[in-house]
């Protein structure tokens, strides 16, 4: 008889982690699951240690593979459930002890096609806890989900927003439980396209369209944990051709299921757009490594403010709808200057260290 839930983990370089990971899925009080693990590649130990935790309990079957990327490995994930729910974690991550209970339950309770709970994010210094939405719910509201969907692709379209400028949680793939049959049915998998960037949201986007209803349990199951190093602000020289990847699957992804609601959708994507734009003064234009003079930077920098799509998200973004740091960005890319782009860029990096000193 299969499985209830087929808990898919891609494992890269893990290490340090995996134990943890799969032991935190091992002492739930739900125990009707399969995990698979997909070795994707690792140099490291991480296949021993996945062999050994496989050998220790025949729910846990281990796959091996050459490195193809987070998308591949879940893909791989995929074409092995058997399942009739699908979880997807991290190798570094853990589970709550009664995660798998209260998805499973609320599963039971509703037959809904999407599980949506609560994450909560572990550096080495802090916490912090994500509430997706403002309170627990079941809806079969299309007009809702489409809504859900503009969060996705532009978190200040979050149609009950939780924590205020939230942008993880919505697309997020460890705080949800899926149905296998819509996957399958649908023939869902992950694009490597995008480069192992925003392919979680573009696999959410793509089965709440093929979703009839969403229950959300206001409850933490996921702790992400924030590796010291994983967000690093060094120079990414593929920044602006990931942002082009993204932009394109987005837009097509519009353009093909969300015509009658172009206008809605577009508002929501200039928000992406924005976000991504910000993200890229860290990670390539101001960061160290970019490796021309000053003045070919800033060059560079004005001919993206000019060039679509950034010229009408710029030009066309609800501006209430962003963060703060965001807004700045934006007010000073509305001048097509990049040196006030750079002034605005500079001038949040000394408030933030001085916020940061007086707490």
């Amino acid at each position: 008889m299969n499985p209830q839930i087929s808990i898919i983990i891609p494992v890269y370089n893990a290490e340090n982690f995996i134990s943890e990971c799969v032991e935190s899925v091992l002492n739930q009080d739900f125990t009707d699951y399969e995990i698979i693990l997909i070795n994707d590649g690792s140099t490291d130990n991480s296949g021993l240690i996945c062999k050994s935790l496989a050998k220790s309990d025949d729910r846990i079957h281990y796959i091996e593979q050459n490195n193809s990327g987070v998308c591949g490995a879940r893909n791989t994930g995929l074409d092995a459930a058997v399942g009739v729910l699908i979880f997807f974690m991290d190798s570094d991550d853990w589970l709550e002890p009664d995660s798998l209970h209260t998805l499973y339950g609320e599963y039971q309770r509703t037959n809904s096609d999407m599980i949506v709970a609560d994450i909560r994010f572990v550096g080495s210094l802090k916490k912090r806890e994500i509430n997706v939405f403002d309170k627990s719910f079941t809806t079969t509201d299309r007009e809702w989900i489409d809504k859900y969907e503009m969060a996705c692709i532009g978190y200040g379209y979050n149609p009950n927003p939780g924590t205020k400028y939230n942008i993880t949680g919505l697309g997020s793939m460890g705080n949800k439980l899926y149905k296998r049959d819509i996957i399958e049915k649908n023939q869902l998998r992950f694009d490597s396209y995008t480069m192992g960037i925003y392919e979680d949201n573009l696999f959410v986007l793509q089965y709440l369209v093929n979703c009839q209803s969403v229950t959300y349990i206001s409850k933490i199951v996921y702790n992400y944990r924030e590796v010291n190093g994983s967000n690093s602000r060094g120079f990414k020289s593929n920044t602006l051709e990931i942002n082009n990847r993204i932009f394109e699957r987005l837009q097509n992804y519009i353009n093909t299921y969300k015509s009658v609601n172009l206008n809605e959708y577009n508002k929501a994507f200039y928000i992406n757009v924005i976000r991504r734009l910000d993200a890229s003064l860290s990670v390539y234009f101001f960061a160290k490594g970019y490796g021309h003079f000053y003045y070919l930077r800033m060059k560079e920098l004005r001919q993206i403010l000019k060039s679509e799509p950034y010229n009408s998200a710029i030009r066309n973004v609800d501006i209430r709808k962003l963060m703060p740091k965001h807004r700045v960005t934006c007010l000073t890319a509305k001048t097509k200057m990049a040196f006030f782009v750079w002034i605005g860029y500079v001038g949040r990096q000394v408030a933030y260290r001085f916020l940061k000193l007086i707490r």
